[in-house]
């Protein structure tokens, strides 16, 4: 068996890097909903997907010249991606922050709201984090412009909002 290397940098994508660089906060949000489905992932890539893909190495190990051998990389190539999302996963639920409903009055992450746009239209969205987010179904992360825009608004207020070369203006008519 291959012993994992709890030392092993997590790998950071050039966009993490650049966000960090510039000072920008992690984003650590997530709804217990998701928190419990990382510790779900991370049990099962921990107890059996980890056992079976080092054990594939060491099949294919032992077909002869790791150079020449594709089953060889391959295999070692899915254990890499599973040992990197071992440490990803650790790494974001240790530092997670379970969103939370709040009774206020002002818009935080957790909060459902409907926007008006000046043109009568009417949408409803939830903040989450970026994790959870999928605008299409009325999901925003609260780093999308949107969803940065919005915080902390109330019932009443306008937010105008540049998106794809044009701006839009929304009033806040409801928050949950």
């Amino acid at each position: 068996m291959i012993p994992y290397n709890h030392s092993m940098r997590e790998p950071i994508r050039k966009k993490e890097r650049e966000r960090r660089a510039l000072g920008e906060p992690d984003d650590v949000f997530v709804t217990a909903k998701k928190l419990d489905s990382m510790r779900r992932e991370l049990k099962q890539l921990k107890t059996k997907d980890r056992l079976v893909l080092a054990a594939e190495v060491a099949r294919t190990a032992a077909m002869g010249d790791f150079s020449e051998t594709a089953a060889y990389q391959t295999a070692k190539q899915q254990l890499q991606r599973a040992l990197t999302r071992i440490i990803t996963l650790e790494d974001k639920i240790a530092r997670a922050i379970i969103i939370q409903k709040h009774g206020g009055t002002d818009i935080q992450i957790g909060s459902t709201i409907t926007l008006v746009r000046d043109n009568g239209e009417s949408a409803t969205y939830i903040i989450l984090g970026v994790a959870e987010s999928n605008p299409s179904h009325g999901a925003i992360s609260h780093l999308s412009p949107l969803g940065a825009a919005l915080i902390g608004k109330q019932v009443g207020d306008r937010v105008e909002v540049g998106l794809a070369n044009n701006r839009c203006v929304y009033t806040v008519k409801n928050i949950d």
